[in-house]
């Protein structure tokens, strides 16, 4: 049995954080990993790219901040996957996954924060602040957004810094000549 991954993102609509998830996921995958990606939302387009990938997704179809349908939709995912590593991109799905993957006992997270998020709630800090204390590692696409989430006093002990990447084209037939 190879080791399952599940990564969980906000969406899938084409975006520069949708775009990091496909790179990875499928050097992931490539590596041998079994590897799975749960979209909080619904209807994503960018979905087909991921499962031509061989990528299996699974759309949660959240509508609210806090919705229970789609946290009780994740449970039942991660109760069925068994995941030995829970990844999640951005805060929203940071919130609803951290949360989901803890109470269906999975013990290895990665958080990733893409963006600088202004218009979270203040209640949504003190959840945040309460995830990071069992994460793993926080990741950080720059030194912009760590540095943003350390004047807010959100990070845990393990922060990283991922540059965004870039898949490895296919080596050109063409010659300079």
């Amino acid at each position: 049995m190879s080791r399952r991954v599940l990564h969980i993102i906000d969406s899938l609509r084409p975006t520069e954080t949708a775009g990091q998830l496909l790179v990875l996921a499928k050097g992931l995958a490539a590596s041998g990993l079994d590897v799975h990606v749960a979209s909080m939302a619904g209807n994503s387009a960018f979905a087909t790219s991921f499962r031509n990938a061989g990528i299996q997704v699974t759309e949660l179809n959240c509508r609210w901040a806090v919705d229970p349908i789609a946290f009780a939709r994740l449970q039942r995912l991660l109760r069925h996957l068994r995941p030995e590593l829970v990844h999640t991109w951005d805060f929203h799905a940071g919130k609803h996954g951290r949360a989901a993957a803890r109470i269906a006992g999975v013990r290895r997270f990665i958080a990733s924060q893409c963006r600088i998020s202004p218009s979270v709630a203040p209640w949504h800090w003190l959840i945040e602040h309460r995830l990071n204390s069992f994460t793993n590692r926080v990741v950080f696409s720059s030194e912009a957004v760590r540095d943003w989430y350390l004047r807010r006093g959100r990070l845990n002990d393990r922060p990283a810094i991922i540059r965004p990447g870039v898949a490895v084209s296919h080596v050109s037939s063409v010659t300079r000549d």
